[in-house]
C-alpha cells in the first residue's frame, strides 16, 4: 500500500507572515503568468489531501464518518461569508471593519494565510453596509466576490488568488475592460431590510457571478460572465442564460432548447443543472443524444435544496436525527463519489474534486475540514487572529 503527501507552498509563505518578517529571497515568487495565458486556464483535475490509494477503489456508496481535522476559531469583527475548497486548500472568505480578507488553510498541522483583498474601504461610495460575498474554486485558484451591501445596494468586486500562494492575478492587461479591478457587479436595493444572495459558479467555460435581493415584489437581480481572472467575458459564452425569477422565485435557467421553466442549480461540468417545474433534473446543454439526464442513486434535487458545488463534484446532505447529516457527493456524471456522515451540527460548506474531504460549518459557525479514510484522532482548533492582524497584500510579500 502507497501513500500520497501534498504539501502545499502555502506552508512557506504562511510562516513567513506569521513570523511578521519577510520571506527569504529564495521563497519570493515569481512575477504572475502573462493575462493570455492564466485567461486560457479552466479547472484542472486536483491533489487529493488525506487517505491512501484504497480508498478510491473502496465502495463509493459505503457510508464513511468524515472526521473532523481542524476548525477556524471566530474572531470579534470578522464576519465569516463562504468557503471553497481545491486540492487540499481551504480558501474563507471574511468580512472586516476595514475591508475583506481571504484566509488560506493548508497542511498537516495546518497553517494560516491572510489575504487582503483590494478595493474596500472605497474612498469613492459611502462607508458602511454589511459585508457579502462568495468564494469559487477554480483549478489553480480561488476566484473571490466580495463587497458591501449598503442602504443603497450592493457593490461586487470579483478577484482571483492562487491557491498555494495566495497572488492576487491580475484582471486583465493593463487599459483593457475591468484591468484596474473596479466592481463588476452593482446592484440597487429594492426594499429596506433585504439582504443580498451571492451566487459564484465556475465553469471550465467561465465564470458566472450573479446577485439578487429576493423578498421584494420585484426581486432585483444582476449578471455577468467573467473569465478566469475575473476579467470581462462575452455574455453568449454560454448555452443559456439566468434571469431572476418572478414571485418569491429564485435563479431561472433560460434555453432555447428547454422553453419550459427551469429553477437553477449549478454547474455540473460543463453543463448548468436545473430542475423543471415537474420537479425532473435536467442539464443544460444535455447529452448529444438527447438522452434524459437523471443521478444513478436516485436523487431528485429540489430548487430551494441547500447544494454545494466544486470542480466536477456536488454534495448535497440528508438530515437525520438528533442534529446529524449524510453528505453524499456526487460526480458530473450523476454517479456518487462518497457518502459521508457529519458530526451532529454541522452542514456542507464546500467540496472538492477529491470526494474524501469536505469543508463544514460548525453549530458555533465556525468552519472546518473533515476527512474520510484516516484515523480518527483531536481536531486542532486554528486562531486566525495573527494572521488577521498581519495579513498578505497578495503580491508575494507579508504586507500590513
Amino acid at each position: 500500500m502507497s501513500h500520497r503527501i501534498f504539501v502545499p507552498v502555502l506552508l512557506v509563505i504562511a510562516a513567513g507572515c506569521g513570523r511578521k518578517s519577510p520571506p527569504p529571497a529564495a521563497d519570493a515568487s515569481p512575477p504572475p503568468p502573462p493575462v493570455e495565458t492564466v485567461e486560457a486556464t479552466s479547472p484542472q483535475p486536483e491533489t487529493a489531501a488525506g487517505g491512501s490509494e484504497d480508498a478510491a477503489v473502496q465502495d463509493p456508496t459505503a457510508e464513511r464518518p468524515c472526521e473532523p481535522v481542524w476548525s477556524v476559531a471566530a474572531v470579534e469583527g470578522r464576519t465569516f461569508l463562504d468557503a471553497a475548497l481545491a486540492g487540499g486548500v481551504a480558501a474563507l472568505l471574511y468580512g472586516v471593519d476595514d475591508g475583506f480578507v481571504l484566509i488560506l488553510v493548508a497542511g498537516d498541522p495546518p497553517d494560516l494565510l491572510a489575504v487582503a483583498l483590494p478595493g474596500w474601504p472605497d474612498p469613492r461610495r459611502p462607508a458602511g453596509g454589511d459585508p457579502a460575498g462568495a468564494v469559487a474554486s477554480y483549478g489553480d485558484r480561488f476566484l473571490v466576490a466580495y463587497g458591501p451591501s449598503g442602504p443603497e445596494g450592493l457593490s461586487l468586486r470579483l478577484r482571483a488568488v492562487t491557491a498555494t500562494r495566495g497572488r492576487l492575478i491580475p484582471v486583465n492587461a493593463a487599459g483593457a475592460p475591468g484591468s484596474d479591478g473596479a466592481p463588476a457587479l452593482e446592484l440597487p436595493r429594492p426594499a429596506p431590510g433585504l439582504r443580498p444572495e451571492v451566487l459564484l459558479h465556475g465553469y471550465p467555460q467561465g465564470v458566472v457571478l450573479a446577485a439578487a435581493y429576493f423578498g421584494a415584489e420585484s426581486p432585483a437581480g444582476g449578471v455577468v460572465v467573467r473569465t478566469a481572472t475575473g476579467a470581462p467575458a462575452a455574455d453568449n459564452l454560454f448555452d443559456w442564460r439566468l434571469a431572476v425569477g418572478s414571485s418569491g422565485g429564485r435563479w431561472r435557467l433560460e434555453s432555447a432548447v428547454h422553453p419550459e421553466p427551469i429553477a437553477y442549480l449549478g454547474p455540473l461540468g460543463r453543463s448548468a443543472l436545473g430542475v423543471t417545474a415537474a420537479g425532473e433534473p435536467v442539464l443544460v446543454p444535455g447529452a448529444p443524444d438527447g438522452r434524459p439526464f437523471a443521478f444513478a442513486d436516485g436523487w431528485i434535487p429540489s430548487a430551494g435544496e441547500a447544494i454545494r458545488f466544486g470542480n466536477e463534484r456536488l454534495a448535497h446532505e440528508e438530515r437525520r436525527g438528533e442534529g446529524g447529516a449524510l453528505a453524499v457527493i456526487h460526480d458530473a456524471r450523476g454517479r456518487v463519489s462518497a457518502r459521508l456522515a457529519l458530526a451532529p451540527g454541522n452542514r456542507v460548506l464546500a467540496v472538492s474534486r477529491s470526494p474524501h474531504e469536505l469543508l463544514v460549518l460548525g453549530p458555533d459557525g465556525e468552519p472546518g475540514l473533515c476527512r474520510a479514510g484516516g484515523p480518527p484522532r483531536p481536531p486542532a482548533r486554528l486562531d486566525p487572529s495573527g494572521a488577521f492582524a498581519h495579513p498578505s497584500t497578495g503580491a508575494g510579500t507579508c504586507g500590513r
